[in-house]
């Protein structure tokens, strides 16, 4: 929902020492319109090595890992950055992309010409929810459904598309059936509906086709950590939903299970950014497999990612 924005921001809210942003480490100059999101700060080096001719700049600060460079293939100029792991990460990353991209780093005021330039991939891994997925298979996000209460902060974003509205009540039921009437997390769980920019998953699945790449389009479930989050049941302490991955698995249009994604559709879409993720089977839930050596898969995801960028070849305005 569009609000009205300050006429220059407070420095305690968007602290940017010299044109540096706080977290990233970077200036507006650093910054292209076309920009991979991976939550391993080592991907961005192994991106780099691998697929730029040229490096303009790669800065690592505070476990965050940033890199802008020329793609060898495309000859586009890509930035390559660290979300970390889980939305309150991802959120502090997209809200100094946003900054650097539309306020003016000196005065601390708003570039109101430069909304809504930006097209932002993420590129990472996730598990499998339904068992006819392969491992190594990139699954492309056209919806995303999200438990995190990051994203609620941002409430006024949430989308009205019916398609991820569904889904969020799908999610919401299952939870609802899941907890037992007395369990205290019951109604404290609340899910999200996002949809990926159609732009940025028809890029992606055309990428994918003429590349060769085994892919699928589908809705992913965004949990709001690893473990007791995805069903997982390591600790001595039970999570509230242990099988909570069979849950979701239950309507088939749910591919994939990730930490990240639905909070990448959601706040970029609201900002009226193009946004969209691609992510590797690195395990598969219902069959209880996982994949210790996924690098070439994660590297044939890369390659969709950055022919995709090159497709829709995003400008800053």
């Amino acid at each position: 929902m569009p609000k009205n924005l300050p006429t220059r921001y407070a420095v305690s809210d968007l602290p940017l020492n010299g044109g540096v942003a706080y977290h990233l480490g970077i200036t507006a100059e650093h910054l292209a319109p076309a920009i991979v999101l991976v939550g391993d700060p080592e991907r961005v080096d192994l991106i780099a090595e691998r697929f730029f001719e040229s490096t303009e700049m790669r800065v690592s600060h505070r476990g965050l890992t940033t890199c802008t460079g020329i793609v060898r293939d495309t000859k586009q100029r890509v930035t390559v950055t660290t979300t970390g792991m889980g939305a309150p990460s991802t959120e502090i990353v997209l809200n100094e992309l946003a900054a650097l991209a539309e306020v003016d780093t000196t005065t601390l005021t708003r570039i109101s010409e430069r909304a809504a330039s930006l097209t932002l991939i993420r590129v990472g891994t996730a598990g499998a929810l339904q068992r006819t997925t392969t491992l190594g298979t990139s699954i492309i996000s056209s919806h995303a459904v999200g438990v995190d209460s990051t994203a609620w902060f941002y409430g006024n974003g949430v989308t009205t598309d019916p398609v991820a509205l569904d889904f969020a009540r799908f999610v919401d039921r299952q939870l609802d059936l899941a907890l037992e009437g007395g369990d205290p997390a019951r109604g404290k769980i609340h899910a999200y509906g996002a949809i990926a920019d159609g732009e940025v998953v028809a890029a992606l699945r055309d990428a994918a086709q003429e590349l060769g790449v085994d892919h699928s389009v589908g809705a992913t479930f965004t949990a709001s950590g690893f473990f007791a989050p995805q069903g997982r049941d390591v600790s001595r302490l039970a999570p509230s939903i242990p099988d909570l991955d069979r849950c979701i698995a239950r309507d088939p249009r749910f591919l994939n299970m990730d930490m990240e994604t639905a909070f990448v559709l959601h706040f970029c879409g609201a900002l009226g950014y193009r946004a969209g993720a691609i992510c590797v089977a690195a395990a598969n839930r219902e069959l209880d497999t996982f994949a210790t050596d996924i690098g070439a898969h994660v590297g044939d995801a890369v390659r969709v990612a950055l022919s995709a960028l090159a497709k829709m070849n995003p400008r800053m305005r």
